[in-house]
């Protein structure tokens, strides 16, 4: 099974493939769709859509996740964002690819075990996680994140993804994450 996961934004949308495997699930490849800022916002959504549909070209994924929108008081970039979503759903249907929403509180239970956290506490349990081998930036960490959450929640990684922490390194792991949110106070 091969998961696109997005992070859907109105000017940087992060996206992963992650892979599942018997031994858990394997990064493949991941990056950041960045159109220009000053391009008027057909011409964004339209370089999104073709990015996207270019990563579902090569990579073939059997579904794709993303986060789904959330109610905020901003109206215009809730609109916005609506419609990066909307491009990317149809990249995924002109493949008959299955899509599935996740709110952004699932995705942070799922993959730091707190629906709250911060998003440097999601970058830093990503990176530990899947083992990129390079830092992420913060749009690609939440699209892994993404991934990350449909395969736990489709039953595809387990019962929790805490598990894969639970070995002789996830106390280090979580007592580095304490560090990190008691570092930004």
């Amino acid at each position: 099974m091969i998961v696109l996961g997005v992070d859907p934004g109105e000017n940087v949308t992060g996206f992963c493939i992650i892979e599942e495997a018997s031994a858990g699930p394997r990064w493949i490849s991941g990056g950041k769709i960045e159109p220009p800022k000053d391009a008027p916002f057909p011409a964004r959504l339209l370089a999104t859509y073709r990015h996207v549909k270019k990563v579902v070209f090569e990579y073939e994924p059997d579904e794709v996740a993303m986060e789904g929108i959330v109610h905020a008081k901003n109206v215009r970039s809730t609109a916005g964002m609506a419609q990066v979503r909307g491009v990317i759903a149809l990249a995924a249907a002109e493949r008959d690819l299955s899509v599935f929403e996740y709110t952004p509180s699932e995705i942070k239970q799922s993959v730091v075990g707190n629906g709250a956290a911060s998003k440097q506490q999601v970058q830093y349990m990503v990176e530990r996680i899947m083992k990129t081998g390079r830092s992420l930036s913060p749009d690609e960490a939440d699209a892994l994140a993404v991934g990350l959450c449909h395969l736990h929640r489709s039953g595809r990684v387990g019962r929790n993804l805490g598990n894969l922490l639970r070995t002789g390194r996830s106390r280090t792991s979580f007592k580095n994450l304490r560090r990190l949110e008691e570092s930004k106070t």
